[in-house]
């Protein structure tokens, strides 16, 4: 435990015979849930895949979402169980929502690591856009426009990664409207 920033470290000894699991030192999800309680706690899920599913390797419990708070946090994990992710100290992949301060601290204590942003997150962030009212996409535009932009996310290879692209520029500027951001959007 830390108390200032304050930050909580739960490590079960299930989490911690989760560490010495090949998948551990592989690739690790991070997820954390905000404003928990009118303190504004969030809680930062670790979990790891196997064939039963997925297993949580730590809890963390921080005031709020800063990128200190997550650094502090983290650091815990790090400095409490010296055996890490199979030993190796650090996975290979954390994969991670669109958060700039979680995503920061992970690099800022496992610099090692690569990090990539989870497909759910990216889709659930375009359904959002579609959604927010500023961008004026009219309700029986938007399932087409996720459908597009789903055949450029999961293409199995660069190649059709680019076409469903091009593609998708050509339909959304003859056969729908072209949306301010939309094709900046698309790029990133």
């Amino acid at each position: 435990m830390n108390e200032d920033p304050f930050a909580v470290l739960v490590l079960t000894p299930l989490m911690m015979r989760a560490h010495r699991i090949q998948e551990c030192e592989d690739i690790v999800f991070v997820d954390s849930t905000s404003s928990c309680d009118a303190e504004n706690h969030c809680i930062t899920l670790m979990l790891i895949p196997c064939a039963a599913g997925s297993i949580p390797i730590a809890i963390i419990i921080t005031k709020g979402e800063t990128e200190n708070s997550y650094t502090v946090g983290f650091n815990l994990l790090k400095e409490t169980l010296k055996t890490s992710f199979n030993g190796k100290g650090h996975p290979s992949i954390f994969l991670t929502d669109k958060s700039s301060a979680e995503i920061n601290a992970l690099k800022n204590v496992w610099p090692q690591s690569t990090n990539l942003l989870c497909i759910f997150h990216v889709a659930q962030a375009v359904w959002r856009w579609l959604w927010e009212a500023k961008n004026s996409i009219p309700k029986d535009h938007r399932q087409v426009l996720m459908h597009i932009f789903q055949k450029i996310m999961y293409a199995s290879s660069i190649q059709l990664a680019e076409e469903s692209f091009l593609n998708a520029i050509g339909y959304v500027g003859t056969f729908l409207p072209t949306y301010e951001n939309w094709n900046q959007y698309l790029q990133t």
